[in-house]
């Protein structure tokens, strides 16, 4: 719960997602607000379609279960060979 912002900005960081507009007051956000976001990562052409794109190349490498698990094997050896 408490790390939800970091991940999000760090998101934002990486081209992959966008901050949704919050009240400056207390940091909510209400369901316009969403769909004002959704418009924008869905429909506007060129922030949208950035987005769209680098989310491709994530989704090409995290959703590859082979190369993950190649990773952690890998990681794992690793702390075992070094620590």
């Amino acid at each position: 719960m408490f790390d939800q912002g970091l991940n999000a900005r760090d998101m934002v960081n990486r081209g992959i997602g966008i901050e949704v507009d919050r009240d400056e007051t207390d940091g909510s956000f209400t369901g316009r607000d969403i769909a004002k976001g959704l418009q924008l990562v869905m429909v506007e052409k060129e922030l949208g379609e950035e987005l769209r794109c680098t989310g491709q190349e994530y989704k090409r490498i995290f959703g590859d279960e082979e190369m993950n698990q190649r990773c952690v094997t890998r990681f794992l050896e690793y702390l075992s060979n070094n620590t």
